[in-house]
């Protein structure tokens, strides 16, 4: 009963969208027509450094090459080269190095044959060089701690008294209150899982990432194999910029729990942050694949496609979006900004309608869809956008205001 508290709780938080390194600009499932993710490389390289698959692809026999991958499939005399830690090998390094599987290296030599004579090997800029997480079970992987004793009758029915009132709470965004009485709930039964991880959300829900990294790390101490508790953990990490311990941290919980949508987009964040913007993109189509009914992944992977100039994507999954959050006035405005974009005026402002329909007097699509009537020479449609736009326009908007009162200038 209570995991399934936690579950429906941690769609609520509110803190997961201030680390993200991509902003929607601006959820069916499963989503069997989710767009494919562009066919370029899943790590973003320097000029004159070529990936794994780049490599094989271009296969220039005789000539010197800068590869940049995972080092994999190791042995004493050569090892493999792989897109992600847990790749396959796609290239063969010809030489001994002291560098562990799972480390991010630059491999410079001459090719031949789907093989590199190893010149030279550093480690990669950009990402960690830490051990890869190969295997799925946590045997091996996770102490496990010995059971705790089970408090009396009184002290249980206590505990469970605090964190029934922290979860009350936490729903009403009293999250410092939350956080004490999750706190007395642990103090009185320390193997309460979900009074761990509650504690932890409200003190995320208020940025204290401190008291969060503590609820998170003593409940790990009891249960290392919670999904939730490495997710949560995870997402403590990346807001303070930590990246590593993200990766990590993320990369076990959605191996213990794959259907964890929020573990791989939160994955995608790592990756953005670093540059990566296929690996986000993978993450992305990944946690939408979960089936989510929350806007995050969606909007994300929009803003992605679109950064790209992939209208056509990005227009898929707006509509995916709407067809999961129909009551969702972001998804809708972002569909009529992706259509926007493609130059589908028509549909645009269909899109834009629905999405004032859902929120009357929204300053963004008054002034989009102003906007495309203004370029279709719409006036008295786009005179009556934007001038609406002005009357509800808030200070923060001050760009948009002075464009809208120089495009009514120009409208005859």
């Amino acid at each position: 009963m209570r995991a399934a508290v936690v579950l429906g709780l941690v769609a609520a938080m509110a803190a997961p969208g201030q680390a993200q390194g991509i902003a929607p600009e601006t959820a069916r499932g499963p989503l069997l027509g989710t767009p494919a993710v562009p066919a370029f490389e899943l790590l973003v390289y320097e000029p004159g450094v070529l990936s794994p698959r780049a490599l094989r692809r271009q296969d220039p026999v005789g000539s010197q090459v800068s590869v940049r991958g995972y080092v994999t499939a190791k042995t004493r005399t050569s090892f493999a080269l792989a897109e992600t830690r847990q790749g396959p090998g796609l290239v063969r390094v010809a030489g001994a190095t002291a560098m562990k599987a799972g480390s991010f290296v630059t491999v410079t030599g001459g090719y031949g044959d789907g093989v590199i004579e190893l010149g030279s090997l550093e480690a990669a800029t950009g990402e960690a060089t830490i051990e890869a997480i190969v295997n799925p079970q946590p045997a091996g992987m996770l102490t496990v701690p010995k059971p705790l004793p089970a408090p009396d009758a009184a002290q249980r029915n206590i505990a469970e008294a605090d964190y029934a009132e922290c979860v009350r709470l936490y729903g009403l965004a009293q999250y410092e209150e939350a956080g004490k009485r999750c706190g007395n709930a642990t103090r009185l039964w320390a193997g309460h899982a979900n009074a761990y991880y509650m504690g932890a959300a409200a003190n995320v829900a208020t940025q204290d990432w401190s008291a969060a990294a503590e609820f998170i790390e003593k409940g790990l101490r009891h249960h290392p194999s919670q999904p939730m508790f490495r997710m949560l953990a995870g997402l403590i990490y990346l807001n303070t910029g930590d990246l590593d311990a993200a990766e990590v941290e993320l990369s076990l919980a959605v191996q213990l729990e794959p259907d964890l949508w929020r573990g791989h987009y939160y994955l995608s964040l790592v990756h953005a942050q670093r540059g990566f913007d296929g690996a986000a993109a993978t993450a992305l189509t990944t946690a939408i694949s979960r089936g989510p009914r929350d806007a995050l992944p969606y909007r994300t992977l929009v803003a992605l496609y679109g950064r790209w100039g992939y209208d056509a994507e990005a227009v898929t999954v707006a509509r995916l979006a709407v067809d999961v959050l129909p009551n969702d006035p972001a998804v809708r405005y972002d569909l009529g900004r992706a259509l926007m974009r493609g130059g589908d005026d028509k549909a645009a402002i269909k899109a834009f309608t629905e999405h004032l329909k859902v929120a009357p007097n929204d300053p963004r699509g008054l002034y989009a869809r102003g906007c495309v009537h203004a370029r279709l020479k719409h006036t008295k449609q786009a005179r009556s956008d934007l001038e609406s736009f002005l009357v509800v326009a808030t200070p923060a908007q001050q760009t948009e205001i002075e464009a809208a009162s120089a495009l009514l200038e120009t409208l005859e």
